[in-house]
């Protein structure tokens, strides 16, 4: 756990070399990683001690993690901390790359602020936050992984961490085609539902892609929309595929074809394209084959 220690030599205050070491590395380490401006703070002598707790280590898409973040005063003499807001942070480094911290979205009035700590007192806040990504004024939930956290104390240069959150897709997800079989150059109807009995956020439009089976070569769409949306329980989507290949940039050929789904729910459906109808069953047929 990461300490700032301050020592009272002769009248005057002084900051012994590793306490100095430490201090200057914490702080240099949140200015690269928050990339905030430095506001005004001021100590008075003491021992601060940063601590961070997470009351969940797994999580399923949209669902909130309590991290709580405190400071407490382990020396023996008061502390006082001025400050602007906010004093703690959250930073966040995602398994596909992604760095972005709790208050990318937040707004906090510029007042000056002031902590005083007495001996063996302690100052918390707990913080519930679900893990989106916030950019350019959208809200991206994080896809199935797990997630590194770390508590940034602003104003004392101490961080905290990484505790690692996993989060899991969310199961209540449902892929389907109007039929199984259809006609070249007749339209598909891709359905996603939300057969469960909460709200699924989702990143991105659509939220599938169409491969050819089994060799799994994408053909639709090349570009996703950029998109933060999400279904209500008993809600679908629907979508309707003109079988026209983006990548290839011509109609596709018969053959077997999935849709599987981006958000990492391993949900997916498989349809039949055919030059001719089948002689006995007509356009509808049977569900193709999932080779396993």
């Amino acid at each position: 756990m990461a300490k700032l220690l301050y020592k009272e030599r002769n009248g005057s205050i002084w900051m012994g070399m590793f306490g100095f070491t430490r201090f200057f590395m914490a702080l240099l380490l949140t200015f690269l990683l928050i990339m905030t401006s430095i506001s005004f703070s001021s100590f008075s002598m003491g021992e601060i001690k940063f601590e961070m707790e997470v009351n969940k280590r797994s999580i399923i898409v949209g669902e909130n993690v309590e991290i709580t973040l405190s400071l407490r005063n382990v020396g023996n003499q008061t502390v006082t901390i001025d400050y602007t807001p906010p004093l703690f942070d959250i930073i966040c480094c995602s398994p596909d790359g992604y760095r972005y911290k709790w208050s990318d979205d937040k707004v906090f009035i510029q007042v000056f602020l002031r902590l005083t700590l007495r001996p063996g007192e302690n100052y918390s806040t707990t913080i519930e936050w679900n893990l989106y990504r916030y950019e350019n004024g959208e809200y991206y939930p994080p896809r199935p992984g797990t997630y590194q956290l770390y508590g940034v104390c602003i104003y004392t240069g101490q961080m905290c961490g990484p505790f690692n959150v996993t989060v899991k897709p969310v199961s209540s997800l449902r892929l389907k085609t109007d039929k199984y079989i259809y006609l070249l150059g007749e339209n598909i109807t891709i359905i996603l539902e939300n057969i469960g009995n909460r709200t699924v956020d989702i990143g991105g439009y659509p939220a599938w892609q169409i491969l050819t089976y089994p060799e799994e070569k994408p053909v639709f769409p090349k570009i996703f929309a950029f998109l933060a949306w999400s279904l209500e329980p008993g809600q679908g989507d629907v979508f309707v595929w003109n079988q026209y290949d983006e990548f290839e940039n011509k109609f596709v050929k018969p053959g077997t074809y999935i849709v599987k789904d981006t958000q990492g729910c391993n949900v997916f459906a498989l349809f039949e394209i055919v030059a001719d109808p089948p002689a006995e069953s007509g356009a509808c047929g049977s569900r193709p084959q999932l080779c396993r």
